[in-house]
């Protein structure tokens, strides 16, 4: 059972138990994968009724933040509603004598991918049920290149990044999450300055962040080599927002932590993900995913590969200017539980002017906690860096 979802963090006085449950009740008819039903066999059923007890939940915890990320860390852990309630809830943390809250929402990885749990997040608790969600993906014409490069990323599952001995080590099956928050603005003036896209920006200070964290480790160990990021991609069309399941491919992407000089980093990456978005790779890749014969293979292959993914790096942009009762949203984290197999996430969520960058590990992979922290130091060595 794999939750996704969102963390969202809010000033002012949290809502009422009642406040929050009639809202979302109220808005849940509209939402069709809020009322999928597990049942045996590959069919989903659909629930006639859904207990408000079971899918809103509010929790005090003590006063300060630590208590407040540590209720959210457990969150990971807890198992979602089932059986003849539909896989999803809603908790309110409070901090009782603290100015702020957090909302946090969670559905079943099957019932809604992340992009899918944005626009349902912002239709359920929004004061204002409009509010658009993350922009629609635009498709683009299919190349050869595209093709060429779905083949190379379906043979690179098949393989482990062998320099990273670490990433795949025996999982401990107990999870741990840690984030560091920066304005949104910097990333975007980086982006500006570098010619690139915000992800760009996030990807490179990530490849950054991995080669600090692999210097930090006990020596002797292997020479810094690059980290393959198994990258979600979008296929939810307008009109598509709320639909259920899963409406995404994947894509593999180097981050290039063997690369000494900062702007080479970026340069290669610039350029990688400038290919993969103009290609048509996503759209060859979803069109494979839509037809039954191939869906079934790749699947089954995805299947017995998870184990081979060494890190899966999501990044999601909320509208920045989203309240909900009555408080503007000052920050959010995209989650999900870890695959079999898979020791790290990182997510970078932008919202109300702030882009956290959000870390979920396991505790089998000793330091990688810090990996926000040093992903937060890189930005800075990238903003002191000339691009080439």
């Amino acid at each position: 059972m794999i939750p996704t979802g969102f963390f969202m963090d809010l000033p002012g006085t949290p809502p009422s138990a009642g406040a929050l449950r009639d809202r979302a009740l109220g808005r849940v008819a509209e939402l069709p994968a809020l009322h999928q039903l597990a049942a045996p066999g590959p069919r989903w059923g659909r629930a006639t009724a859904l207990d408000p007890a079971r899918h809103i939940r509010t929790r005090d915890v003590a006063p300060g933040g630590a208590a407040l990320d540590a209720a959210s860390q457990e969150l990971l852990h807890l198992p979602l509603p089932s059986g003849a309630a539909p896989m999803w809830d809603i908790w309110l943390l409070r901090n009782p004598g603290q100015d702020g809250y957090r909302l946090c929402f969670r559905v079943h990885h099957a019932l809604q991918d992340g992009v899918g749990a944005a626009h349902t997040v912002t239709r359920l608790l929004t004061d204002d049920p409009g509010t658009p969600g993350p922009r629609a993906h635009r498709p683009v014409p299919v190349t050869l290149r595209g093709l060429t490069g779905l083949g190379r990323d379906l043979y690179g599952s098949l393989r482990r990044d062998r320099s990273w001995g670490v990433l795949g080590v025996p999982p401990a099956d107990d999870l741990a999450w840690s984030y560091r928050d920066v304005p949104d603005a910097r990333l975007r003036t980086l982006a500006a300055r570098w010619g690139g896209t915000v992800n760009d920006m996030y990807l490179a200070a990530l490849a950054r962040a991995f080669r600090a964290w692999h210097a930090r480790r006990p020596a002797p160990h292997p020479p810094c080599g690059d980290v393959t990021a198994v990258v979600p991609m979008s296929l939810r069309r307008k009109g598509e927002e709320h639909a259920p399941g899963n409406r995404l491919v994947f894509a593999r992407v180097a981050l290039p932590c063997s690369q000494a000089r900062p702007a080479e980093c970026v340069r290669r990456l610039v350029c990688d993900t400038r290919q993969l978005r103009t290609s048509g790779q996503r759209e060859i890749a979803g069109r494979l995913f839509n037809w039954a014969p191939a869906a079934a293979t790749i699947r089954k292959q995805l299947a017995i590969t998870t184990p081979r993914i060494s890190l899966i790096a999501s990044n999601v942009h909320l509208p920045h200017d989203v309240s909900c009762f009555g408080s503007r949203v000052g920050a959010a984290s995209m989650f999900t539980a870890l695959p079999h197999g898979v020791l790290c996430y990182v997510s970078l969520t932008r919202t109300g002017g702030t882009a956290r960058c959000t870390v979920v590990h396991d505790r089998a992979l000793p330091g990688a906690g810090d990996l926000p922290e040093l992903w937060l130091t890189a930005l800075g060595e990238l903003e002191a860096t000339t691009p080439l």
